[in-house]
């Protein structure tokens, strides 16, 4: 094994326990609020989480990422402080320019998205307190930060689920206590981490730096974009022209078969590989380890998502309904997730050229994922919404696929 691998893989079990721990909290939490909030208000709750991840795109822009990138790949204290410096005022400074747009087009957005003022006033300051947790957790792992990543991230799902407990002890139960339990995590975990990496944080900023950074998170922003409109869109829609219950039912499926997939993305590709990756000249070796797991990914993910959603589902409780033909789609379309994760880390690892492909297919897939959810919804309700993401992740892994050798070819040369 060689010396590239050896680090990819005492990283990845050094966090694989914390993540796993994070994820039991998480599911949890997600269990507490849909029993006590009912199909309805659960809906509300899942609702403002995806509003929200539109919201935050221009917060963040993919700053986080052109930081891991950069930072990552120097072993520079200097250079790193510039860089994570660089990103954390950059997010900072379109953090509080999105939000006065937001709230000078407030009564707007409210009739775009078809929901309550109530619910677009907690997206806009969860899509805020979200940007700044990812930017600060990913200053950790491209300090390669790994055991204080581990232990913070199941910190941090711990006091969501221990402070929406405190709200079902007091009485006080609704999506509004939920989404607050988590901002206050948030904001906590934020501090911690602020108080981490002090000496990576300040005032300092250099010209090229912000250019090198404006330009990677531009086409970085792209997938962004594209995760939110394939992961969220649906449930906007849903509610557009079915019912918030539905909006609550059809995230049980999310939280038994996407999310599994997304913590697992996470974990193995963003966490780990793929700044791993960039330290890397010829990344051919990691092309050919990915070829050879998403066979087993497909015929061993596919039944057990279904088994874990029916579970999921009877921890629900009866007011969720499950139907093993959706529960089969969101399996497929959960794995689709998965291995375009690691193909597209891959990919972006190879510097500009790599970002550049996955901007392209990104694109495509989002207008393609725009197309049929607004086709496919109103005519066939959940499962076209559940189909339309699965058009869309083809179509992404086919374009990343076919040209995914030519990029890291370009990028040795």
């Amino acid at each position: 094994m060689s010396a590239g691998e050896e680090n990819f893989f005492d990283s990845l079990y050094r966090i694989g326990g914390g993540m796993l721990l994070a994820t039991v909290f998480l599911y949890i939490f997600n269990v507490a609020a849909g029993r006590a909030l009912g199909p309805s208000a659960y809906g509300s709750f899942m609702l403002t989480q995806s509003i929200a991840m539109f919201l935050y795109i221009p917060m963040l822009q993919g700053f986080n990422v052109a930081m891991v990138k950069y930072a990552a790949e120097k072993d520079d204290p200097a250079c790193q402080r510039v860089i994570i410096s660089s990103a954390f005022l950059l997010t900072v400074f379109f953090c509080i320019v999105s939000i006065c747009l937001y709230l000078w087009f407030f009564g707007y957005l409210t009739r775009l998205i078809h929901a309550g003022r109530g619910i677009l006033g907690m997206a806009i300051i969860f899509a805020f307190l979200f940007s700044l947790y990812t930017l600060m957790m990913d200053a950790l792992r491209s300090l390669f930060k790994m055991k204080a990543y581990a232990v913070i991230q199941p910190l941090c799902a711990i006091m969501a689920l221990m402070i929406f407990l405190v709200f079902i002890a007091a009485g006080r139960v609704s999506a509004v206590s939920a989404i607050a339990s988590i901002c206050l995590a948030y904001i906590t975990v934020i501090c911690i981490i602020i108080f981490l990496t002090r000496n990576y944080l300040g005032f300092t900023l250099d010209r090229s730096r912000l250019k090198q950074l404006f330009q990677y998170s531009a086409y970085a922003a792209v997938g962004t974009i594209s995760f939110s409109v394939c992961t969220n869109l649906d449930k906007v829609l849903i509610n557009k022209y079915l019912t918030i219950s539905d909006v609550g039912t059809y995230s049980v499926y999310y939280v038994g078969s996407v999310n599994i997939m997304v913590v697992m993305a996470f974990l193995v590709f963003n966490s780990v590989f793929f700044p791993m990756a960039s330290r890397l000249k010829d990344k051919s070796f990691l092309f050919t380890k990915i070829n050879h797991i998403v066979p087993y990914a497909f015929l061993g993910g596919i039944p057990c998502l279904a088994a874990i959603e029916f579970v999921i589902f009877k921890c629900y409780g009866s007011a969720y309904h499950f139907d093993i033909k959706l529960a089969l789609m969101f399996a497929v379309a959960s794995i689709m997730l998965f291995v375009n994760s690691g193909y597209g880390a891959l990919a972006m690892s190879c510097g500009k050229e790599g970002v550049k492909l996955t901007a392209f297919a990104n694109i495509i897939a989002v207008l393609l994922n725009i197309f049929f959810n607004i086709l496919l919804i109103p005519a066939a309700g959940m499962p076209g919404a559940v189909g339309s993401a699965i058009i869309s992740y083809v179509i992404y892994l086919s374009i990343i696929f076919i040209n995914s050798k030519k990029v890291m070819l370009s990028h040795v040369q």
